[in-house]
């Protein structure tokens, strides 16, 4: 309907129908202003195939899906909390491995001193020895270009001949002699495979061309292909023309390996083709090749008469070739032994080359291997020397190392006669890779002369930025000295590195820590700044951050609060982060800060790091749920842990990491109860005082005496979760150690020692001891003698309630943290612990004490406790009985039985009963020589709730 009055809405219309019950519509909406509009036609549907309705029957009606009592839990990324697990000092008494070494501050040297004079010592010049000495060239040279003429002198013999055969003599014959021919023509082919001989070519023609003379004489040069074009030079200017055979009245000489030297065999097949044209035309010249006669193809010898040039070549016609039957894999072991040779050198040219070669003419080096040399993989040709390509500049660096010392000193002479030619910087960075290679063959005024000079270059680009030649010089350095054969332990490149690095490491930003340089040698030139603080390390929800002590502004704006990691010392800028990869690779990055504001440090969750300052290393690592905990977490006070005793109350431990105390001893990270930023809860009415050590927190106890205050120090034992027993493997085994899971879920106090004669007389005013000495443990008690002792102690001292150790608490102590038998490093023997000096029951070693000893007499194991191993059996609280197959969780023993447990084996038992798993028992009461106890003291704790099992099993379920 269409509305026809403002006034009058489709809700009258509505109410009408509603009190009309339908009926009449159309006229109540007349007389109320509206009219019916026709609806628009409806097409139908088009027509589809409907499958048969097959008759299931009467259905229950659908009931509707039940909604979930929870919603599903949003996925997210999982919270990892870090805590600070070990911990050590970088400083070497008063130095720090920021401090500028010894060979830097020596001496205050730059390269920019006004008047300054170079530091490279004399050295007698290292000069060009050719192929073959000029003296003995030089003939063949004039008899190759010269022509046959007559000479002045009778030809005797001519004359003698032809008198003898009745022969009038109309003319005296004269000798005839070689004179060099008015014209001659030379070609010389310089190619890819004669390059590093080069010099030699040269050599030759300047040396002809004053002997000789230019007139008459042309020289051509190769420009690619025989036969084709060729070059030369007139007026200082290269012409290019067509190749044109002289006539075969004039002498031709080529200079060319014919291809042999180069490794395509598609140059030899030009010159054959070349040969067989010059032949075509009468020619047939002479070539004089730097290639040893083993390498030269016979097809050759048809066309051309090849002369072998090279040392020891008597410069005649090769008439036959035999094959060349050396192995490829010797001829290039050969290249090899000369770029062994020359692998300490910055650059080598034809000069140096060439002397090594000479060097090692006994071992028959030729000149087919020294023109391999030009061609090595390995090598870059740049003009007239070659240098090192530094993926393969490792392996001839660690084959030098190897040479016998005389070579190496000889090698070292040329390289030093050679690169003294060069620019000072190039000469020092040589030597400085001998003394890298071989200090003992350095000469020592040498030496000192590189570490002047060194020195004075490490200054200069660390004091005068701006000296822009030099740090692109040290870039180029740099790069020649990736193998990790010249990196190692060197001081002068590592510092170079370090000032690169702080010139262009931005603040805030992490990069991968240089690979193969030396972290110590590096970090004294890392930074610009040292100045001695005191930094924070904290967590930030999913990030660590680096904190100077006292707060600092962070970059976001939130401030420096978070979870309290722990507290380093650092008089630099930077921080290098060490890590494992998932493929068990090491790797690091350095990360630079700006000193008053907060520096993020990036972490991926699973993996541990160290973390090092100048002064210090840490190692951080994720924490993991311990067994015993029920929750972890952090806040301002650092991380914590909640645990659960058996009867569903919740105790609350803080991580306090390892830290040194003020003498500056390590002390061991332990779970406490007291924040870590807090000072160490002290119990109260029965501590006396409570200090922090390497092998972890403890009390000084102070016991009721009728003379004296006795102390005792009892060893905080943390929460743990262990294996209880021994495993089937382990060698003296019991029957009844049944290895199983045990969670001790709430911390205990242990005596570090076993009770002494002179507490238990101070106590008891008696002593049952056999071995009489107020240091030795109490001995000849009986499990009911200790009852009567600690209920003397609860009476005079009731804040104290000390009481024997379950059976599960004692193990734990005594295997502080160790799964194997013995809770010391390697074998058990007399040394470390009083027992009989036998494994089995077989009587006395020689060397056994036979008696108790004084506590402490030897080291305690790592949680500070004193001869768990030997010296005196000791009581528990427990009933004996079998073990648990499952887990469980405070375990107290059986409930009750006939005989009382025993623990740690005494100086009368063989040493398989004096392993961590072995129990035994006696009745409680009997007592003997062996027998004594250590005291435990519970730790009293606000609780932080009671849980009830629903609760827990939901709370376990977050993590």
């Amino acid at each position: 309907m269409t509305e026809r009055v403002a006034i009058i809405s489709r809700a009258d219309l509505l109410r009408c129908w509603v009190v009309g019950k339908g009926q009449e519509l159309d006229g109540v909406a007349a007389a109320l202003g509206f009219t019916r509009e026709a609806r628009p036609e409806i097409r139908p549907l088009p027509a589809r195939h409907i499958p048969p309705i097959i008759d299931l029957g009467t259905l229950p009606p659908a009931e509707p899906p039940p909604l979930p009592k929870e919603l599903p839990p949003v996925e997210q990324e999982r919270m990892h909390f870090y805590r600070v697990t070990k911990r050590e000092s970088l400083k070497q008494g008063d130095e720090s491995p920021t401090d500028y070494p010894a060979w830097y501050t020596d001496s205050d040297e730059t390269l920019l001193d006004q008047g300054r004079v170079s530091l490279v010592p004399q050295h007698q010049k290292l000069k060009f020895q050719p192929l073959v000495p000029w003296a003995r060239l030089w003939p063949f040279l004039h008899n190759t270009l010269s022509n046959l003429c007559s000479g002045w002198q009778p030809d005797m013999e001519q004359v003698v001949k032809r008198v003898a055969q009745g022969e009038l003599l109309r003319r005296m014959p004269l000798k005839s002699r070689k004179t060099w021919a008015g014209s001659a023509c030379v070609l010389v082919d310089i190619n890819a495979g004669t390059f590093g001989l080069r010099y030699d070519f040269i050599h030759l023609r300047d040396k002809l061309l004053r002997l000789r003379g230019e007139y008459g004489l042309q020289v051509r040069y190769l420009e690619d292909e025989p036969g084709g074009q060729v070059y030369h030079w007139e007026h200082e200017r290269e012409v290019v023309e067509p190749w044109v055979t002289p006539p075969p009245d004039v002498p031709l000489l080529i200079i060319s390996d014919l291809g042999a030297l180069t490794q395509s065999r598609r140059k030899l097949y030009a010159w054959l083709v070349f040969g067989r044209e010059l032949a075509a035309k009468g020619c047939r010249p002479v070539v004089l090749m730097p290639v040893p006669v083993r390498m030269i193809d016979a097809r050759l010898l048809k066309y051309f008469t090849c002369i072998s040039w090279d040392r020891g070549s008597r410069l005649q016609p090769v008439l036959n070739v035999r094959p060349d039957n050396i192995a490829p894999d010797e001829h290039q072991a050969k290249v090899r032994q000369l770029l062994n040779r020359l692998a300490p050198a910055v650059r080598v040219n034809s000069s140096l080359l060439r002397a090594t070669r000479y060097l090692l003419a006994s071992e028959a080096f030729d000149v087919g291997h020294e023109a391999a040399v030009w061609q090595h993989p390995a090598i870059q040709n740049h003009g007239d020397e070659f240098v090192w390509q530094m993926s393969d500049h490792e392996q001839f660096l660690q084959a030098f190392r190897q040479l016998p010392a005389p070579q190496q000193q000889a090698m070292i002479d040329f390289i030093a006669r050679y690169h003294a030619t060069l620019p000072e910087v190039v000469y020092f960075e040589a030597i400085q890779n001998c003394i890298q290679l071989s200090p003992e063959q350095v000469d020592t005024e040498v030496q000192e002369a590189t570490r002047r000079y060194m020195a004075a270059l490490v200054r200069t680009f660390n004091e005068h930025p701006e000296y822009k030649g030099l740090s692109q010089w040290t870039g180029r350095f740099e790069d020649r000295q990736q193998a990790d054969v010249l990196r190692q332990h060197n001081a002068i490149l590592a510092a170079i590195k370090g000032i690169r690095l702080r010139h262009s490491l931005a603040t805030g930003k992490e990069i991968p820590f240089p690979a193969g340089f030396d972290k110590e040698l590096m970090q004294p030139f890392l930074s610009g700044v040292k100045q001695p603080r005191r930094y924070e390390l904290r967590q930030q929800g999913r990030k660590l951050v680096f904190v100077p002590e006292g707060g600092a502004e962070s970059d976001d704006g939130f401030g420096a609060q978070g979870s309290l990691l722990a507290t380093l010392n650092s008089s630099v800028d930077f921080i290098v982060k060490n890590s494992t990869t998932q493929q068990d690779l090491q790797a690091s990055h350095i990360l630079r800060f700006e000193r008053d504001k907060t520096a993020t440090i990036a972490m991926a969750g699973t993996r541990s790091y160290e973390l090092e300052t100048d002064q210090e290393r840490i190692s951080v690592e994720p924490l993991i749920k311990p067994e015993w905990a029920v929750a972890i977490g952090n806040d301002v006070h650092g991380l914590w842990a909640e645990s659960k005793d058996n009867v569903g109350n919740v105790y609350r431990w803080y991580w306090h990491p390892p830290d040194y105390d003020h003498n500056g001893n390590l002390m061991r990270g332990v779970w406490y109860p007291s924040p870590a930023d807090d000072p160490l809860w002290l119990p109260k009415g029965w501590g006396r005082s409570i200090g922090h050590d390497q092998y972890g927190v403890y009390i000084d106890v102070i016991l009721p005496s009728k003379q004296f205050h006795v102390a005792q120090r009892f060893r905080w034992i943390e929460p743990a979760s262990f294996l209880m027993g021994s495993p089937e493997y382990e060698v003296g085994r019991g029957r009844y150690e049944n290895q199983h899971p045990v969670i001790l879920s709430k911390g205990y106090w242990m005596a570090d020692t076993a009770c002494t004669q002179f507490l238990w007389e101070d106590v008891m005013g008696n002593n049952p001891s056999r071995f009489v000495n107020e240091n030795n443990p109490v001995e000849n008690i009986s499990w009911h003698d200790v009852n009567i002792f600690l209920r003397e102690i609860n009476f005079k001292y009731p804040d104290l309630k000390p009481r024997l150790p379950t059976e599960a608490e004692w193990e734990n102590a005594c295997r502080a943290g160790v799964s194997s038998a013995f809770s010391f490093e390697g074998e058990l023997s007399l040394e470390k612990v009083n027992y009989s000096g036998v494994w089995d029951d077989s009587g006395f070693d020689i060397k056994a004490i036979q008696k108790t000893i004084e506590v402490k007499s030897y080291s305690p194991n790592t949680w500070g406790l004193y001869e768990m191993h030997g010296n005196v059996w000791e009581w528990c609280q427990d009933w004996y009985g079998d073990y648990p197959v499952d887990s469980i969780s405070n375990p107290e023993g059986s409930a009750s039985g006939k005989y009382r447990v025993l623990r740690g084996g005494s100086w009368g038992d063989s040493g398989m009963y004096c392993r961590s798993a072995t129990r035994e028992f006696d009745d409680p009461s009997d007592g003997n020589d062996r027998f004594s106890f250590r005291l435990v003291i519970d730790v009293q704790l606000p609780l932080v709730a009671v849980m009830t099992e629903d609760k827990f099993k939901r709370r376990m379920g977050k993590f």
